[in-house]
């Protein structure tokens, strides 16, 4: 299932998310559940989220495709980042804008990918959207 998450559903009906100039990150996580309540990182740990590892690159001038896709470079989680021997159970994309940087709030929920689930075993896990067939990351 790959999902948004409500609070970023409800800011893009407002126009008060810019893709374009939000300051994302992606993170693996083991454990835990999707809940579309769910507004920050935290709510998540909370609720037994175990977060692996994170983008440690700033996304690249994301952009937005045909059809209103967002899209971005393929993105890397270093394998530093993770417990070797944990189960990566699924991903979410966050934004650290407006001082969010140690509590980010959640935008997408993914765990409908190729390769996921998977057993951390330390090496980089990249992370490529579907810009090919115009899908990108998500779609409003």
């Amino acid at each position: 299932m790959n999902d948004v998450y409500a609070a970023i559903r409800e800011r893009l009906l407002y126009q008060s998310f810019n893709w374009q100039g939000a300051n994302l990150e992606l993170q693996a996580w083991s454990g835990g559940n999707f809940n579309e309540m769910h507004v920050r990182v935290s709510d998540l740990v909370a609720a037994g989220g175990v977060p692996q590892s994170k983008s440690g690159v700033n996304f690249t001038s994301p952009w937005i495709m045909p059809g209103g896709y967002a899209a971005s470079e393929p993105l890397i989680l270093p394998g530093s980042g993770f417990q070797v021997g944990a189960q990566v159970s699924f991903l979410t994309l966050n934004d650290r804008s407006g001082g969010d940087s140690i509590d980010p709030v959640l935008i997408l929920f993914i765990a409908d990918a190729e390769g996921l689930p998977f057993i951390a075993n330390g090496l980089d896990y990249v992370v490529t959207p579907d810009w090919l067939l115009e899908r990108g990351w998500w779609r409003p």
